[in-house]
């Protein structure tokens, strides 16, 4: 799937700031080119790897547009260097303990850490809050959601998770899963061939 993600945050920061001022940075020197093509950036400001990038500069806000093993590492390493903010893609980490670390690190450095779950921005989602705030949808609400297309918990699911905690405005007292897994990866981590997922609110 290339490098849709880190185009696809690039075109928000262009569209929410037209005056950004965009670096990029990618292992694959296509990649890199691509992106740098795509959005006017001269080679000055495009970097093989992130150590060149904290080497030449401290950015003002990171966005981590990288495969899940590599975000506890690259949250880390930009809060050690400085970094004011930090836009993670979802999921945050493979690892609860890796969520923790990236949390203490970026209190430590007084950076702000947030993780990609847009869709709490889209229109339908806020309206759909609003009337549940309101009570017109009545009481002991049943949200079924579906993710299709072979995406798996991690890459997609995860966001109906955050959903369900926004519309509701609350945290979940229990949840219950069943997994099928026989082994596939994708991104270089095991992902299910199938699941279920039941997650209860107060």
């Amino acid at each position: 799937e290339g490098w849709a993600i880190g185009h696809a945050h690039a075109h928000g920061f262009r569209t929410a700031f037209p005056d950004v001022e965009l670096y990029g940075v990618d292992i694959d020197a296509d990649n890199l080119a691509a992106f740098g093509e795509t959005f006017g950036v001269p080679e000055a400001r495009l970097f093989a790897s992130t150590e060149a990038l904290y080497a030449a500069l401290t950015p003002d806000c990171v966005s981590i547009a990288t495969w899940p093993s590599l975000h506890h590492p690259q949250v880390l390493e930009a809060a050690k260097h400085g970094v004011r903010a930090i836009l993670c893609e979802k999921p945050m980490a493979l690892d609860g303990s890796e969520i923790d670390e990236m949390i203490g690190a970026c209190e430590q450095s007084n950076t702000r850490l947030a993780v990609a779950h847009q869709r709490r921005h889209d229109p339908w989602f806020t309206k759909a809050r609003q009337l549940l705030a309101e009570g017109v949808l009545g009481e002991k609400l049943v949200l079924t959601a579906h993710v299709g297309e072979n995406w798996d918990m991690l890459s997609w699911t995860t966001h109906w998770f955050d959903m369900a905690s926004y519309l509701l405005d609350d945290q979940p007292i229990a949840v219950l899963a069943g997994v099928d897994h026989t082994g596939q990866r994708r991104y270089q981590h095991a992902v299910e061939d199938s699941s279920v997922v039941q997650i209860d609110y107060a």
